[in-house]
């Protein structure tokens, strides 16, 4: 009696299963999104390239910074003509600067030369409010923009003003002169213990 062993049965290709091509189908459409992410964020890694910045074209890179729209001004002195009053130090009153003048020598028989090319004369007015105050030329004082000081000198003028005390509501009015050089220069008026009580910007 004879026996037959039956047929081996033939496998199928991959290419005719449909798993595999289910398979394919899946992974072209995760290479796809991956592709459209990566290009939507400006790399595979989500990063977006930034380029340098570039300075404004209508201001120049070194401009000054603009102030704020509510930055307070910058406070000038008064000049000559102006008043300026202050309370406190112990007393109240206000100094007028009523003019400046330059002379190229002295005005008193003691005077010297000026070391500076002229002295600097300044007419002012001094008014008590509160407490006694003096005119004296020794409170007076003109300073430079280099922070240079240079006290009244006593000896320039034949007349200057009266070192009187001053009670409530009296004034005197004179004249102090300064070895100062030409330019730009703040005129002090001093407290006896050199605090400043009035000052005054002047081009002379």
């Amino acid at each position: 009696m004879s026996h037959y062993a039956p047929a081996a049965k033939a496998k199928m290709p991959l290419y005719k299963r449909w798993w595999v091509w289910l398979v394919g189908v899946v992974g072209l459409i995760v290479v796809g999104l991956i592709v459209i992410l990566g290009s939507a964020t400006g790399g595979s890694g989500g990063e977006t390239e930034v380029g340098p910045i570039m300075p404004n074209a209508e201001q120049p890179a070194d401009a000054p910074a603009e102030q704020p729209a509510d930055a307070p001004a910058e406070i000038k002195p008064p000049g000559i003509g102006d008043s300026a009053s202050w309370s406190g130090f112990g007393s109240g009153g206000t100094v007028t600067l009523n003019s400046v003048r330059r002379i190229t020598s002295p005005e008193s028989p003691s005077g010297t030369s000026p070391e500076n090319g002229s002295y600097l004369v300044a007419d002012v007015t001094v008014e008590a409010a509160d407490g006694t105050i003096s005119g004296n030329p020794l409170l007076w004082v003109v300073q430079s923009e280099d922070g240079t000081t240079y006290p009244a000198d006593i000896t320039a003028l034949a007349a200057q003003i009266d070192s009187a005390q001053l009670q409530p509501g009296r004034q005197t009015r004179g004249e102090v002169a300064f070895d100062a050089p030409e330019g730009a220069l703040l005129l002090d008026y001093r407290s006896p213990v050199g605090e400043p009580l009035a000052t005054f910007s002047i081009e002379g």
